[in-house]
């Protein structure tokens, strides 16, 4: 029995965050804006919706990126007020709140219409 389609998913799954970064790229490039200095959100910490389990998580590898790329990174999941340590990463970062003031003035990514 052949495993190749679990194998590919394993690598659409591996390459996503990378993805994501790019199309940021794209756009804020489009917009004549850079991603070096930019503010990010990232909305959801956890690995699967509604759960506090950090495993495998793709938004640690965002965030990785995002701040290697220069950004300024927050995120917000109620169900993880703190990021925790793991083997690979270690962010000191708390969840921030979902207000109308964040939401309006802090984030240049949410501000672009694409």
């Amino acid at each position: 029995m052949s495993t190749r389609f679990i194998e590919l998913a394993g690598e659409v799954n591996t390459y996503q965050p990378y993805y994501v970064v790019e199309r940021c790229l794209e756009i804020l490039n489009e917009h004549k804006k850079t991603l070096n200095g930019a503010k990010v959100l990232i909305l959801g910490a956890a690995y699967k919706k509604d759960i506090d389990d950090m495993r495998e998580s793709p938004s640690l590898k965002l965030i990785s990126l995002f701040r290697k790329m220069g950004a300024l990174v927050d995120y917000n999941d109620p169900f993880i007020p703190k990021l925790p340590p793991t083997r690979k990463y270690k962010f000191e970062m708390s969840s921030v709140e979902l207000t109308p003031d964040n939401l309006d003035s802090l984030y240049d990514l949410l501000t672009l219409k694409h």
